[in-house]
């Protein structure tokens, strides 16, 4: 998954605003808003947002479980695999506790 310095690390790589992400991503605004501002989100909209990335050929970097930054791939499927790869060994990083239980 990502969490809000890999989010804001993809957006840059693309060169999209918090609202391009949200339209591309189908993902509303305030949750992309509180994933940067380092406030937990649902695990839906991470992957969400982790899969529209890839989309584009940018995906995460994880390092011994920790997310380290985000990659460039010219080829998309690549992209999309790394962060499928990435997506299952890191499945709620940025997550943080489920509603009500924080």
């Amino acid at each position: 998954m990502i969490d809000s310095r890999t989010c804001r690390a993809a957006r840059g790589f693309l060169n999209w605003s918090t609202r391009r992400l949200a339209i591309q991503a189908d993902v509303p605004v305030a949750r992309i808003l509180d994933l940067e501002g380092d406030r937990p989100i649902e695990a839906p909209w991470l992957r969400r947002l982790a899969e529209t990335f890839a989309s584009h050929g940018v995906a995460p970097i994880v390092e011994n479980g920790r997310l380290v930054g985000v990659r460039e791939f010219e080829n998309r499927a690549e992209a999309v695999r790394q962060a499928r790869r990435e997506t299952a060994e890191t499945t709620l990083i940025a997550a943080g506790p489920a509603p009500g239980e924080g």
